[in-house]
């Protein structure tokens, strides 16, 4: 088996796996392949925005497993275990229960949100792990920036718009920090007819959950060139705010560790935000 290949006959064997593999991603963060109502998702180094990922994956993994969907008004992909109990293989694939679903759009809004608010009540029981703390990676700096507090040195091609953007940023008193799903981009929340939204690929983060809405948000407008949207987060307790924080947390996303790269989808998100903030 390739790091980046279909998964080996002792992976499929480990989850009773019998059917033909469809490969539905392959990229760095790792192989996502189906077969039948299953999807086997290997887990890389960087796969859950951590640089010990694995580390990382047994609190999610466990957190979903916990979670009872039962008139939540959500839908999951419920964590599978191997013939022998584990969640995870030797070589790094875990299994999920396939959902049905379209990626979220911006018709979708209304439902994501309240889907999302949903599943964060149903997991804000869940401790910190230490792990989240340590994360050293690029992902786990620009949370650290966007929440606490700016490095001294950022790169000068992404330094005018966190200058732009930090100026109007202010203290939010009564945030209150917990697990969240720290991904929720459009591809990560599913929508069916007739069916609640579908979250997936879950990606344990420590933070507001209105910060966890918020980067659904940036990805759904800003991030695709529009405020569009925006309107429809008004009720998201200090929506502005954390939106501000997005919008920062992507720059040094793209800026770290080796200059900025590829960011001209998030000067351009940065841009909207200020303009709409702005406004607002």
């Amino acid at each position: 088996m390739t790091a980046h290949g279909l998964p080996g006959p002792e992976v499929l064997e480990a989850f009773e796996i019998v059917g033909p593999l469809e490969t539905l991603r392959e990229n760095d963060s790792g192989s996502v392949v189906r077969s039948g109502d299953t999807v086997l998702k290997w887990i890389g180094p960087y796969s859950m925005e951590h640089q010990d990922s694995l580390s990382v994956a047994p609190l999610a993994i466990e957190t979903i497993d916990g979670v009872d969907e039962e008139e939540k008004q959500f839908r999951l992909a419920k964590p599978k275990k191997t013939i022998d109990g584990r969640w995870l293989t030797e070589n790094g694939w875990s299994a999920w229960s396939y959902v049905e679903g379209r990626p979220a759009g911006v018709a979708d809004t209304a439902a994501v949100i309240g889907a999302a608010n949903r599943f964060h009540v149903a997991i804000r029981h869940v401790p910190k792990h230490d792990a989240l703390d340590k994360n050293t990676s690029p992902w786990g700096l620009a949370h650290r920036y966007c929440l606490e507090s700016l490095p001294r040195n950022i790169h000068p091609d992404i330094s005018p718009l966190v200058a732009a953007l930090s100026e109007l940023v202010s203290p939010i008193e009564d945030a209150a920090d917990q697990l969240i799903h720290g991904d929720l981009n459009p591809g990560n929340v599913l929508v069916a007819d007739g069916m609640p939204p579908a979250l997936i690929d879950f990606t344990p983060w420590w933070g507001p959950p209105e910060f966890a809405v918020a980067m659904f948000a940036n990805f759904l407008g800003p991030r695709q060139g529009s405020a569009y949207c925006l309107e429809a987060f008004a009720d998201i307790s200090h929506f502005p705010q954390y939106l501000i924080r997005a919008a920062i947390r992507m720059l040094f996303i793209v800026a770290i560790p080796d200059g900025a790269h590829d960011w001209e989808e998030e000067r351009t998100a940065a841009e909207i935000v200020l303009d709409w903030v702005g406004k607002s």
